[in-house]
C-alpha cells in the first residue's frame, strides 16, 4: 500500500479488497483524517495492525480480514469513538482481546473469529450495550462467557464456536429475547441440559451447541419458537424421546440430533415438517418403524437414520421425497425389498443401505444417473455397482454422517497459497 495515500486528506471510503497486497499497512494510515471506512479484506498484508489506526478519529468501519496481519490487536482502536464495524476475522493475531475493544459505545459488530488470540473473554461492567453482532470462533479464547455479554439487549448474533470455553453456560443466556443466532459449538461446558427457559428466545433463528456436553432431554418448549429453522445439537449426550411438540416446529429447515443417546420411535411430527430439508438422526437408539408418512416431506434433501434400532420395510411413499439428495440408513433392523419408487427421485446422489437385510434390486436408471449405493454383499443386485461399494454381512458399519452444512457462520478454508482464510456460508 503506497504511502502516498496517506496523503488524500479528504478522502472518506478505501476499499482495496480482493487484490494481492502485501508487506505491511503504513503506519502513515493514521494521517487519513477524513477516512470513515477502510476495507483491506482478502488481500496478502502482514506485520502487526498499526497503533496509528487509533488516530483515525472518523472511522466507522475497519475490515482487515482475510490477511496475514501478526501481533495484537492495539488497545489504540479503543480511540475510535465513531466506530461500528471491526472484522480482523482470519489472520494470524495472538495475545488477548483489549477490554477497550468492549467499550467503544458506537460499535455494533465484533468480527475476530480465525485468530490465535487467547486468554479470557473479560468485558468490563461499561461494556458497550449496542452490540449486535459478537463472533469469536475458532480461537484459543479460554475461560467462561461473561455475565456482561448475556446482558446485551441488542445482540442479535453470538459466536463462541470452537474454542476452549468451558464452566457453566449462564442461565441468563436462555433469555436474551435479541437473539437470532447462537452458535456455541466445540467448546467444554459443564454438562448442562437445555433449560425450559430456551422459549425466552422468541426471535431466535438458528441454535447450533454441537459436541459440547450438552445433557438431558430435549425441552419440549425448543419446539415453541415460530422462528427457529436450524437446529444442531450433535455430538453431545442428550437422552430421551424426541417431543410430539416438535410438531409446532412449521419453520425447520435443518434438525441434527445425531450422535446421541435419543430413544423411542421417531414422532409422526416429524414427517409433516413440510419445510424441513435436513434431517440426521444418525447414530442414537431410536426403534420402530420408517413411516409411510415420510412421503409428506416435501422439501427433504438429506436423510440420516443410520446406526439405529428401526425396523420394517422401507415404504414405497419414499418416491413422493422428490428433492431427497441423499438417502442413508445403513446398520439399522430393516427388512424387506428395495422400493422400485426410488428410481422416481430425480435428484438422488448417494444411498446407504449397508448392514441391513434389505434385498432387491437396485434400477438401472439409478446406474445411468450415478447415484451412489453402499450395500450388504449379496442381497442387492446391481448392474452398475463397483465391489467397493459392497460390505460384507456383518462386517462394523463403516458409515460417515454426510457432512456438515449447518450453516456455521463461518468455516475455515485455505487461502491459495495456503494460509488461512474463512467463507461465509448460508448464516449470517
Amino acid at each position: 500500500i503506497p504511502t502516498a495515500l496517506s496523503r488524500l486528506s479528504e478522502l472518506e471510503l478505501l476499499n482495496l479488497s480482493f487484490n494481492s497486497l502485501s508487506e505491511a499497512l503504513p503506519s502513515t494510515i493514521g494521517h487519513m483524517s477524513a477516512l470513515k471506512a477502510l476495507d483491506l479484506s482478502w488481500n496478502k498484508l502482514i506485520g502487526s495492525i498499526p497503533s496509528e489506526i487509533g488516530r483515525v478519529g472518523k472511522l466507522q468501519s475497519l475490515n482487515l480480514s482475510l490477511n496475514y496481519f501478526s501481533g495484537s490487536i492495539p488497545s489504540e482502536i479503543g480511540a475510535l469513538k465513531s466506530l461500528t464495524y471491526f472484522d480482523v476475522t482470519s489472520n494470524y493475531l495472538t495475545g488477548g482481546i483489549p477490554e477497550v475493544l468492549w467499550n467503544i459505545e458506537s460499535l455494533k459488530n465484533l468480527h475476530l473469529s480465525l485468530n490465535l488470540v487467547e486468554g479470557s473473554i473479560t468485558a468490563s461492567k461499561e461494556a458497550n450495550q449496542n452490540l449486535t453482532e459478537i463472533r469469536i470462533s475458532y480461537t484459543l479464547l479460554s475461560g467462561t462467557i461473561p455475565s456482561e455479554i448475556v446482558k446485551m439487549s441488542k445482540l442479535k448474533v453470538l459466536d463462541l464456536s470452537s474454542g476452549l470455553l468451558h464452566g457453566e453456560i449462564p442461565s441468563e443466556l436462555w433469555a436474551m429475547r435479541s437473539l437470532e443466532v447462537l452458535n456455541l459449538s466445540y467448546n467444554y461446558f459443564n454438562p448442562t441440559p437445555i433449560p425450559p427457559l430456551v422459549k425466552s428466545l422468541n426471535q431466535l433463528k438458528e441454535l447450533y451447541i454441537r459436541d459440547s456436553y450438552i445433557t438431558g432431554t430435549l425441552p419440549p418448549e425448543l419446539f415453541s419458537l415460530k422462528e427457529l429453522k436450524h437446529i444442531d445439537l450433535s455430538s453431545n449426550n442428550i437422552t430421551g424421546k424426541i417431543p410430539s411438540e416438535i410438531r409446532i416446529s412449521n419453520s425447520l429447515v435443518e434438525l441434527d440430533l445425531s450422535e446421541n443417546k435419543i430413544t423411542g420411535p421417531i414422532p409422526l411430527a416429524v414427517w409433516a415438517l413440510s419445510y424441513l430439508e435436513e434431517l440426521n438422526l444418525y447414530s442414537n437408539k431410536l426403534v420402530g418403524l420408517l413411516q409411510s408418512a415420510v412421503g409428506m416431506m416435501s422439501s427433504l434433501k438429506k436423510l440420516n437414520l443410520g446406526l439405529n434400532s428401526l425396523s420394517g420395510s422401507i415404504p414405497s411413499q419414499i418416491g413422493q421425497v422428490s428433492l431427497l439428495t441423499d438417502f442413508m440408513l445403513a446398520s439399522n433392523s430393516f427388512t424387506g425389498t428395495l422400493p422400485m419408487e426410488i428410481e422416481l427421485l430425480e435428484d438422488l446422489e448417494v444411498v446407504h443401505i449397508q448392514n441391513t437385510t434389505i434385498i432387491g434390486s437396485f434400477p438401472d436408471s439409478l446406474c445411468e444417473r450415478e447415484v451412489f449405493l453402499v450395500f450388504t454383499c449379496g442381497q442387492i443386485q446391481c448392474s452398475c455397482c463397483h465391489e467397493s461399494a459392497c460390505q460384507p454381512i456383518f462386517s462394523p458399519a463403516v458409515i460417515a454422517s454426510p457432512s456438515h452444512t449447518v450453516n456455521m457462520p463461518s468455516a475455515p478454508i485455505v487461502h491459495d497459497d495456503g494460509g488461512p482464510s474463512s467463507r461465509s456460508t448460508n448464516n449470517p
